[in-house]
């Protein structure tokens, strides 16, 4: 493998432009070259095409080769697996492999599916076993039979079918389905009726592929759930766009069926689920979000007047509700890098709140202004410095989108998203805090709430003398 077939097919490769690194792997029956292109410095689609006709210009190699070199590109975006799964289980007549292949057509029907590879599985594979003696008996040759069963197998055009509105192509498949199929294959046949068919010279079985390396068709073993049982997995790659939880639950609902199909014998266990790693990330952010907005009720609490400092906190979640709503016009999903953005800026999301509010209470309770007028006053008294702050707060992270390749990809959302963030903080401080603040002073209150307004004013007096 490594001289006759990896090492000219690396020859051809590395004469290719725009190439980071070649790596290549050679072990009995398999030979795998990976290749990273710098994507930094080129266009992608060219190096590929031009890879595609390196493999193609590859002269010599052995006539045993099963199968001919396939490029295959892989993209992070689109090529992540989201989930594993491994079906154990007995495969005589290839019965794991049927329930493998099965539920491989199952999943690729989801639309949020882009494919579904199967590991350790053994294609069908038909065997004919020539007997030389009945060969000679009937004057055959290797020949003949080769001839006979390729001849068997055609994908023939045969025209249109045409109506006022629509035309379809048709085409004839002589294709076997069975060994039954290639035993009545006729060798050879004369004008008297008499025939020579596939099973007067040889033995016909339906089996499937020979294993090449037996290690490789079990799993890791120290697993114990497959109790070192051969396995057949399926690795199944979600579209760029998809939601993952969405596909993954889909993908569960799909399980569930097809687990009442399975005999006693073979069983089906989950190896990976990305949707485990989402939910702990989720509910870490979450957490993190409540108790945030916690903290900053209790500050605002003792700091500012109680229904002032309410509203003035409810400028973070609008902020961050605000910015998730305008997340998809972006294309951007909710991420690691967009996560990291959002712990960066989430303390700016409140600042101007605070500032217009501590000023908004000072003109209502200490110089007796009307809630419109203080408002108001709050607003244009701030606009110039608060605006200001924002712009010199985004500035410092804008540099960031001149970088350029994988890094630049990678962290181009960062800015983007903290801009976005820190705008929309900026408008709802300046047009919907002030309507709060208005709207809370005119508000009439029920004795109830009086009565425990008057109790929380008693609180803060006794704050107050404490600082």
């Amino acid at each position: 493998m490594e001289e006759l077939i990896t090492a000219k097919l690396e020859d051809e490769i590395r004469a290719v432009d725009h190439l980071k690194d070649v790596h290549s792997l050679s072990r009995p029956g398999l030979s795998q070259i990976n290749i990273r292109i710098d994507i930094d410095n080129t266009d992608t689609q060219e190096v590929i095409n031009e890879l595609r006709g390196a493999i193609q210009n590859v002269q010599g190699l052995p006539k045993e080769t099963l199968h001919p070199p396939r490029l295959t590109h892989i993209t992070a975006e689109k090529d992540k697996p989201v989930i594993y799964f491994h079906i154990s289980g007995p495969n005589d007549n290839r019965q794991r492999d049927k329930l493998s292949f099965n539920l491989k057509s199952a999943l690729e029907n989801l639309p949020a599916v882009s494919e579904v590879h199967l590991s350790n599985y053994r294609k069908r594979e038909f065997l004919v076993l020539l007997s030389q003696k009945k060969m000679d008996k009937y004057y055959i040759s290797s020949a003949d039979v080769v001839q006979a069963l390729s001849m068997k197998k055609q994908d023939i055009p045969s025209g249109y079918l045409e109506s006022s509105t629509k035309r379809k192509l048709v085409r004839i498949l002589n294709k076997p389905r069975s060994a039954r199929d290639l035993e009545n294959i006729i060798i050879r046949s004369n004008f008297s009726g008499q025939k020579i068919l596939i099973k007067d010279v040889a033995q016909v079985s339906d089996g499937s592929e020979k294993e090449l390396n037996k290690e490789y068709f079990y799993s890791r073993q120290n697993n114990k759930n497959f109790n070192l049982q051969p396995v057949t997995s399926l690795i199944v790659l979600k579209t760029a766009q998809s939601d993952s939880l969405r596909l993954l639950s889909a993908i569960h609902e799909q399980i569930k069926k097809f687990k009442l199909s399975l005999d006693e014998k073979h069983k089906l266990f989950t190896g990976f689920d990305s949707g485990q790693q989402i939910k702990r990330r989720l509910k870490n952010v979450t957490g993190n979000a409540l108790t945030g907005l916690l903290i900053i009720f209790i500050v605002f609490f003792l700091f500012l007047p109680s229904r002032i400092g309410i509203m003035a906190s409810l400028s973070l979640p609008l902020s961050l509700l605000g910015t998730f709503a305008f997340l998809p016009f972006l294309g951007v999903s909710f991420n690691v890098i967009t996560m990291l953005a959002f712990v960066i800026c989430i303390g700016m999301l409140v600042d101007n709140s605070v500032v217009i509010s501590e000023y908004y209470s000072r003109l209502l309770i200490e110089h007796k202004k009307t809630p419109q007028f203080s408002a108001w006053q709050s607003v244009r008294q701030f606009a110039k410095p608060i605006t200001a702050t924002v712009l010199t707060t985004i500035a410092a992270f804008l540099p960031m989108l001149v970088t350029t390749g994988v890094m630049g990809q990678f962290i181009q959302w960062l800015p983007l998203v903290t801009t976005l963030a820190l705008s929309i903080s900026l408008f709802e401080s300046f047009c919907l805090l002030p309507g709060r603040l208005k709207w809370l002073s005119q508000k009439k209150y029920s004795p109830y709430q009086a009565k425990l307004l008057n109790k929380i004013s008693k609180l803060e007096n006794v704050f107050e003398k404490f600082i």
